[in-house]
């Protein structure tokens, strides 16, 4: 998964105007689109404003925009058991629940 400082500091620091930060989310063909047009200024001013951006979206915003389905649910699974709103033996429970009604379907 994605860490969201480390996007900042991407774009913050001068690396940004090449688009790493873009390259490290995964957005590959933005990141080459910053590298090619680095000579007119725009990527330039375009990753501060990105990276201040980074600094004002919450994590959990950043991790949708930021990750896979899969990488998203784990996030979110991870982060209710953490608030205890949900216990640990949920993904087992939903396994057995999903296995039970499979066999009821058939």
């Amino acid at each position: 998964m994605k860490n969201k400082d480390i996007a900042i500091a991407l774009s913050l620091l001068p690396t940004g105007w090449f688009g790493a930060h873009k390259y490290y989310v995964g957005k590959k063909k933005t990141a080459l689109l910053y590298l090619l047009f680095v000579w007119t200024m725009i990527p330039i001013v375009k990753s501060v404003f990105d990276g201040i951006f980074l600094l004002f979206i919450s994590d959990d915003e950043f991790v949708k925009r930021h990750s896979t389905n899969e990488e998203y649910t784990d996030y979110l699974n991870d982060k209710l058991i953490g608030q205890g709103i949900i216990n640990q033996d949920y993904d087992e429970e939903k396994e057995e629940l999903t296995k039970n009604q499979d066999i009821q379907d058939e």
